[in-house]
């Protein structure tokens, strides 16, 4: 055959205009998603809050390890006992940890270095990892929304995912943490499950495919625990086609080999390992397996029988004898999963829930745990907060949903629970909001396109002449002028919130990593935080062992590269309670636990506003703005004693028991001065007034050193912002302070 004949009967792909549209404007969404989540850059180039260091601790651990003991690497780690963390006991990182990010991490570096060489250093790739990944979530968001809606559809809920606040400050640059990952393996996992549904879809794809689902369902579990969403999502879905669908032969299927592989997938890693599976959603999972394939048993033996007994009946009465009788026994099934569930659970067959997925369960339920309570991602979202972030997007979303719910297939029935069980669970934690984010996305994306096929679709009416008796066809469409005006309205309300100067998507995006700012909210770099844990790695012993509040625990193991007792894996509330119990001691009984504790330095932080008085050549001081003196209400809560003992009405006012009889009190080296009303600018003298900040009335102090010569504890460091001269009247301070215990 000659090379002429075979180009001949070589298809070349052809790339239409429709078609390069489409892939520009995918490109565009791709790099708006990594600008929008590379913008905190500006203020250093860090990874962002406290778990990605630990995160990048394993990594390293792992890529150190592989590199000088090859694949006895990965045994180091499995056999980890980290003895920097929660001294003196250490911890086991393999069953504490989210083992797939680790894992993730080190493959991607190590492949990345592979092809590129070692252009890049561990911590800068893991810092860039969640820009990328985001932004890749949005393509697959598009496929997953294409396979559903069409084109238009997939582009807005793509669009939507880019720049969703929600979404972008749990994944924007240096946040190495467990949601980026997992929401990207939960979403590809959804598209190819919806993909093949389709019945044109060959036998041994469908098995490979959902295979590698079942892959990526089990090891999204050992990405981040939230990834048990997804698999509620799939099992409600299993539970309810029966009721809904009449052809569901595909589902089974795939359902047996995707669950199957769920199981195995999960059970390869201690974490969640066996506990996923004999647990409450791993009980769903297969309960909704048994239950889809029983209905069609059911319905199999139901038509053979109601054949052979109905023949002599008309239609009418087929229905209300046949119908009724299936529903009836659909639903007491479910009744029947519910009440051994229920035994299960009296019985102690399954392994119980924690308190965090109970209040996922229960929103309106808290856990009566002041640590889990304490946790600012662990507070519930208001509904000013779900109408900054989304705005119009409830409304297309509701709209969405109303054509889901009118379609009867799998699809659909799949996007309208994801939908609602989204918006549910964030109800509980705003950590959660990502949930909600993909499914209003999803809804109002077929909202927006129906919507779209209500305006701009042309209808054709057929009119009668009576004269000539035929008909003719006339179109009726709507005017140019609605259209576009239609249009000029739909961009204002989807951009407004895009870039409202306070509230906006680009404003939530334009915030600084958490070590830049010295995790206050501000959108400043203050480098307290960065000079206090170089001072601690230059300064101290390699074996000394600092005690602090658990939240700065990974960075002073990380970055300050000492040992801590306590961190932010909270994996010992005892510990935890011990440590709040020190804070609010009195110095006898506070020292008492310090040795208990066998730390050797003591850190806190403060911060607040700062402003100099040149009458009195002096700085005067008022906290709050997210230091240890804001968070003394939880470690009272936490230690168990009554706050109304050290704080006023305003539940963050110190009491003078707080400053002169507490250790946390004694350790902030300030000395109360009088009272401000700061609505009028004027001293309000030393008595304090009900309501005190609830009504605009702030304490202020100046400094002063509580503990001598004579007492265990030195201050040994004090970051530069707390006795720097404000430079512009006022000035935000964010102080670390550390006490070398004698």
């Amino acid at each position: 055959m000659s090379n002429k004949h075979l180009s001949n009967q070589i298809k070349r792909p052809e790339i239409t205009r429709g078609n390069a549209l489409l892939i520009i404007t995918l490109v565009s969404i791709f790099c708006s998603a990594i600008f929008l989540r590379i913008l905190p850059a500006q203020y250093g180039f860090y990874l962002n809050e406290f778990d990605p260091y630990y995160n990048y601790r394993a990594v390293e651990f792992i890529i150190n390890n592989l590199k000088e003991n090859g694949i006895n690497g990965i045994i180091n780690y499995v056999n980890w006992q980290d003895t920097r963390a929660w001294y003196p006991e250490g911890r086991p990182v393999l069953n504490t940890s989210q083992v797939g990010l680790h894992l993730i991490g080190a493959a991607t570096y190590l492949i990345f270095t592979g092809i590129f060489g070692g252009i890049i250093t561990i911590y800068d790739f893991l810092v860039l990892f969640p820009v990328i990944i985001g932004a890749l979530t949005t393509l697959v968001m598009f496929l997953l929304v294409r396979n559903i809606a069409g084109n238009t559809a997939g582009i807005f809920s793509a669009l939507m995912i880019a720049f969703s606040p929600a979404i972008i400050v749990r994944g924007n640059l240096g946040w190495f943490k467990s949601e980026p990952l997992a929401i990207l393996i939960g979403i590809s996992a959804f598209y190819l499950f919806l993909k093949i549904q389709n019945r044109n879809i060959k036998l041994n794809k469908m098995i490979l495919t959902s295979i590698l689902i079942g892959i990526l369902l089990g090891f999204g579990n050992t990405t981040w625990g939230g990834a048990y969403f997804f698999i509620i999502v799939y099992s409600i879905t299993l539970l309810l086609t029966p009721l809904v669908v009449r052809n569901y032969d595909r589902l089974i299927q795939s359902a047996i080999i995707i669950v199957a592989f769920t199981f195995i997938t999960t059970a390869i890693f201690p974490r969640p390992g066996l506990t996923f599976i004999f647990g409450p959603v791993g009980f769903l999972l297969i309960s909704s397996l048994l239950f889809l394939i029983v209905a069609k048993i059911i319905k199999i033996l139901l038509k053979e029988s109601n054949e052979k007994i109905n023949q002599n009946l008309n239609k009418t009465d087929k229905f209300l004898r046949n119908t009724p009788r299936h529903v009836k026994i659909l639903i007491i099934l479910i009744v029947a999963i519910g009440i051994s569930g229920t035994v299960l659970f009296i019985t102690n067959s399954l392994a119980p829930l924690t308190e965090r997925y109970l209040t996922v369960l229960l929103p309106f339920q808290k856990t009566a745990n002041p640590l889990v309570e304490s946790v600012s991602e662990h507070f519930s979202p208001t509904g000013q907060l779900y109408f900054t972030i989304y705005s119009i997007l409830i409304i297309l979303s509701a709209f969405g949903a109303i054509q889901t719910i009118r379609k009867r297939s799998i699809n659909y029935i799949f996007v309208a629970i994801l939908g609602i069980i989204s918006i549910y669970f964030s109800s509980s934690f705003s950590r959660l909001l990502v949930f909600s984010s993909i499914g209003i996305s999803i809804l109002a994306s077929i909202g927006f396109v129906t919507l779209n096929s209500i305006i701009f679709k042309k209808r054709k009416i057929n009119l009668k002449n009576t004269k000539m008796l035929k008909q003719k066809q006339v179109t009726n469409e709507i005017s140019r002028e609605v259209k576009i005006l239609y249009s000029v309205i739909i961009i204002i309300v989807l951009f407004i919130p895009a870039i409202h100067p306070t509230s906006g998507w680009i404003t939530a995006a334009d915030t600084p990593t958490t070590l830049a700012s010295s995790s206050i909210n501000t959108k400043q770099n203050i480098p307290d935080w960065k000079n206090a844990l170089d001072w601690i790695e230059n300064n101290t012993e390699e074996d000394s062992v600092f005690i602090s509040w658990w939240d700065y625990g990974y960075w002073i193991t990380v970055e300050g590269n000492r040992t801590t007792v306590a961190d932010n894996a909270t994996i010992n509330q005892t510990r935890i309670e011990q440590i709040a119990t020190m804070f609010m001691s009195d110095q006898n009984d506070g020292e008492k636990i310090l040795r208990e504790l066998k730390g050797d330095y003591v850190v806190i932080f403060i911060s607040g506003i700062k402003v100099f008085d040149p009458e009195n050549k002096q700085i005067v001081y008022r906290l709050g703005l997210g230091g240890d003196e804001s968070k003394k209400q939880w470690f009272m809560k936490i230690a168990g004693v009554n706050p109304e003992d050290y704080v006023y009405n305003d539940n963050f006012t110190g009491k003078p028991a707080f400053w002169d009889n507490t250790m946390l009190g004694k350790m902030i080296p300030l000395e109360f001065v009088q009272y401000v009303d700061l609505t009028k600018g004027e001293f309000m003298g030393t008595e304090y007034r009900d309501g005190g900040r609830t009504v605009g009335i702030d304490a202020v102090y100046i400094y002063r050193e509580k503990f001598t010569e004579d007492d265990n504890l030195k201050l040994v460091f004090s970051s530069p912002s707390m006795n720097q001269i404000p430079e512009y009247g006022s000035e935000v301070f964010a102080a670390v302070l550390i006490y070398e215990i004698k």
